[in-house]
């Protein structure tokens, strides 16, 4: 017996809806290609769990996933559509988006985070103390680096807020002695150059170039969210406070206050978005937006 969900699509240029009857999906295992064209949705069916490629409403192709990872916790694709990734939080595998066939897949202690690079030649995994590691599309997806912040050198630079003022300084004994957790949220620049991670309610954020840590900050409060500009190597980080932390490429770290409000009152950030012009960004507390130019 089959329970059958209704799964909605919307079709933003028609201003439509339609409503596909699918067994049990998983949520949040939806991914659609970049020109809409294809869906893949995991599926639980009869206890079993499937991936199913879509087009418009007809069913292509079912992969057996559950034979190749177990049960299915995250389903993520490369930009570039060439590359579908699903994973949980033991083991990881690369599938052939066309043909499904498996490219490569690995065992990780705890994963928690997948993240493609913009030119999809990368793949970065967040896993547990604080370890990163990157597979590579021109080693069949094999482990290319491991990057950790509890085994670096000094060659980095280290600033740490202190009542709203950022202070280049010797990394703190904090962030040195501290045992790293899972990483939380991994970032890439536009052009691939950079990444930025930060673990499980942490104050540290890390910045790495060419997979070495070239920047780290330790932040007053537990970081909400950061995001890279679409077309500049500039980071913005909110952290839960009226200030947003800015990295740029060849500058000088820096906070900014966000504009106050019209009653006069401080908006604590705890998201931002990017505006494709690479200056306004929109921010947010979870209740309120304001429009913020740079």
């Amino acid at each position: 017996c089959w329970v059958c969900l209704g799964l909605g699509v919307f079709n933003l240029l028609k201003n439509s809806i339609i409503y596909i009857e699918i067994p049990k999906p998983i949520w949040p295992c939806v991914v659609f290609d970049s020109d809409g064209t294809h869906m893949f949705v995991v599926s639980k069916i009869n206890g079993y769990e499937k991936l199913l490629m879509m087009s418009s409403q007809s069913l292509n192709r079912v992969i057996y996933i559950q034979d190749i990872i177990g049960p299915c916790n995250g389903l993520i694709k490369s930009p570039d559509d060439h590359f579908i990734c699903v994973f949980n939080n033991k083991k990881l595998a690369i599938l052939d988006f066309l043909s499904g066939n498996i490219i490569g897949s690995i065992e990780c202690n705890s994963l928690n985070t997948v993240s493609w690079a913009p030119d999809s030649k990368y793949l970065a995994l967040g896993c547990s103390l604080g370890n990163i590691v990157i597979l590579t599309s021109s080693n069949e997806f094999n482990v290319e680096f491991k990057l950790s912040r509890s085994s670096l050198n000094e060659d980095y630079d280290f600033f740490i807020e202190n009542d709203g003022v950022l202070i280049k300084t010797n990394p703190s004994k904090t962030f040195i002695n501290t045992v790293s957790t899972k990483i939380d949220f991994i970032v890439w620049s536009f052009d691939c150059s950079y990444m930025s991670t930060y673990e499980v309610d942490s104050t540290f954020l890390c910045i790495w170039e060419k997979f070495r840590l070239i920047c780290a900050v330790e932040l007053s409060k537990n970081i909400k969210k950061m995001q890279w500009c679409q077309g500049e190597n500039k980071l913005s980080v909110a952290y839960g406070t009226d200030l947003i932390f800015f990295w740029t490429e060849g500058q000088t770290p820096k906070l900014q206050t966000s504009p106050k409000l019209v009653d006069g009152s401080c908006l604590l950030v705890s998201n931002i978005s990017w505006s494709l012009n690479n200056r306004d960004m929109i921010l947010s507390d979870g209740k309120k937006f304001l429009l913020f130019t740079t």
